[in-house]
């Protein structure tokens, strides 16, 4: 285990990846428990209102997220209570308009935005061990929470369960906000940068949040239950990605040298793709009979795209650790359309194989804009 974790940096990156293998994969285990207890409808509407929530939590964050892991490791901590502040009041504002759609998306925006903050405060005080335990002890939460209340409360006992853990380490976080509204007008300094993350967040969340918002409303709920399933297989699978990148941008704005590591991790997203090319179906067909062969299909075509969600984490944080947001917003923009379009096209053609082949697609997409954006940065400048 020493070996393991000098090769990663002194145990820095093993609690990143371990962080987040425990959330996102905890987090499919969630999914794939409560397909086995909840109706297909009533599991593809779980996942229709808590992802419109966690997609409108999107609007509240302003960018700060990205902007504190980027900062804060160079000892800007005061751009951490008006963050805090101005994101609270905003998802407050926003939530309130959806409370008829649901009672629960207010409190989904809220919990979602500030527990997104202080995930990206942890990790930009290289506070690594503390974001491990902050990732599973949720998650764990969640999992209790699902099997005391779903059998008893269905589809909304499903929302609050996974909901209400997030509420529960957001609270604490807003006692860092005071001083917030002093702090406003020197958090406007980083206004290029908070604003050019924030929509890259907004997009980014138009293909992470909103595809499945989409879905379900061309394609009816039950088809949005068999392809949630892929995808939390798929949710799962990235976990070694997102952690890529959750360790490259902060270690990378501290000025130090990540190439072992991404090397590392991309080659651990390669195993986990083949890996998940083949187990997949073998999943699905014994534990979900009722998916199969829809979502088992359909979790080979997504496994592939962990590859390609490897390399866009590099490069992606590369970009934002050298203060250049724009790069990253470029790429997600570009590669929206491709999504969008493959869903209609090939989801009313080829069904749910089809909405799988669309989530490859936007990743290959994704990852060959951002590398031409990044050629073209990198000419400018040996130009000027």
């Amino acid at each position: 285990m020493k070996r393991i974790t000098e090769a990663f940096g002194q145990e820095s990156m093993v609690m990143v990846i371990a962080g987040n293998i425990s959330s996102v994969l905890i987090g499919s285990i969630i999914w794939i428990v409560l397909a086995g207890v909840l109706p297909v409808s009533d599991y593809g509407r779980a996942n229709y209102i808590l992802s419109l929530g966690a997609f409108l939590s999107t609007f509240t964050l302003l960018g700060f997220n990205v902007t504190l892991r980027t900062y804060l490791p160079r000892g800007r901590d005061e751009i951490l209570p008006p963050s805090i502040l101005l994101t609270s009041l905003i998802s407050i504002i926003l939530g309130m308009p959806f409370i008829n759609l649901h009672p629960s998306i207010p409190l989904i925006i809220f919990s979602n935005s500030i527990f997104i903050l202080l995930t990206s405060e942890r990790l930009g005080h290289l506070k690594y061990r503390d974001f491990f335990i902050l990732q599973t002890v949720t998650r764990v939460l969640q999992i209790i929470l699902i099997i005391r209340i779903v059998p008893i409360s269905g589809l909304d006992g499903a929302i609050y369960s996974i909901t209400l853990p997030f509420t529960l380490f957001s609270i604490p976080m807003l006692l860092k906000a005071r001083g917030g509204f002093r702090g406003i007008k020197g958090l406007l300094s980083y206004f290029r940068f908070s604003l050019l993350s924030y929509l890259s967040g907004i997009v980014g969340a138009l293909g992470t949040r909103f595809d499945k918002v989409l879905i379900g409303s061309l394609y009816g709920e039950r088809a949005l239950g068999h392809y949630q399933l892929a995808f939390q297989f798929y949710s799962a699978m990235q976990s070694i990605p997102t952690a890529l990148g959750s360790y490259i941008l902060p270690m990378r704005s501290s000025g130090r040298s990540t190439k072992t590591q991404e090397m590392i991790g991309f080659s651990l997203s390669v195993l986990t793709s083949i890996a998940g090319y083949f187990l997949i179906p073998i999943f699905v067909k014994v534990l979900f009979p009722n998916f199969y062969p829809e979502s088992a299909l359909a979790g080979k075509i997504v496994s592939l795209a962990i590859i390609f969600d490897s390399l866009y984490s590099i490069y992606s944080s590369r970009r934002l650790s050298e203060e250049d947001p724009r790069s990253v917003l470029v790429a997600s923009i570009l590669s929206i359309p491709i999504l969008f379009s493959s869903i209609y096209f090939l989801g009313s053609s080829l069904g749910i194989e089809g909405l799988a082949i669309s989530i490859l697609l936007y990743r290959i997409s994704a990852l060959s804009f951002m590398i031409l954006v990044t050629r073209i940065s990198w000419l400018r400048v040996a130009i000027t």
